[in-house]
This record gives C-alpha cells, sequence and structure tokens, in this order.
C-alpha cells in the first residue's frame, strides 16, 4: 500500500491530522490534481470558467479526484474561489459548491 493510499485511508477513517496535505488543489510538475471527499455524492464534475469536467470516483467512500495538465487552466489566475464542484447525489439533487 502507497502512502498516498494510507492517508487516504487515514482520511475515510477521521484519523488524519491534517487532511488538506491529500484533499483540494495539489500541483505537480506538469499538472494539477483536485481532490474531494463527498460521501453522499454520485458523481462530481470540477467546474471553471463554464467548463465541466467529469471528476473519477477513486473510493467508494467517496473520494474523487481529477488530475489536469497545467495548459488547461491558469495556475496563476486560480483561486479557490474562481472552481466549483458540481455534485449530483444519490437521490438526483444536484448541489454547487
Amino acid at each position: 500500500m502507497s502512502n498516498l493510499e494510507k492517508q487516504i485511508d487515514q482520511i475515510i477513517q477521521a484519523e488524519h491530522y491534517d487532511p488538506f496535505q491529500i484533499l483540494g488543489l495539489h500541483p505537480t510538475s506538469s499538472t494539477l490534481i483536485f481532490r474531494t471527499l463527498q460521501p453522499q455524492a454520485q458523481s462530481i464534475e470540477f467546474v471553471y470558467e463554464g467548463e465541466h469536467i467529469l471528476m473519477k470516483k477513486i473510493r467508494e467512500e467517496g473520494l474523487f479526484e481529477l488530475e489536469i495538465t497545467k495548459s488547461k487552466i491558469d495556475i496563476d489566475k486560480l483561486t479557490p474561489y474562481n472552481y466549483q464542484y458540481f455534485i449530483t447525489f444519490y437521490d438526483g439533487n444536484t448541489h454547487y459548491r
């Protein structure tokens, strides 16, 4: 089991001392990785500048991830306030968060 998988297990079990080491935005040399934990979500779309991009559900407990190349998003303009998640819940309701 990788270190990332161990940390994800800790987050899901509410035992991680700093979940945002994994959740949220994490830049790499060539990509941006977004992760969110939404246990009631059936699907999540990342929304930036009007474009919706489907996130991948990487854990059945509701952990979603999107890895996108930096060329698709200007990281200098990216803030926590100019992107959203469009969440579809299992009951069919939707919500922007």
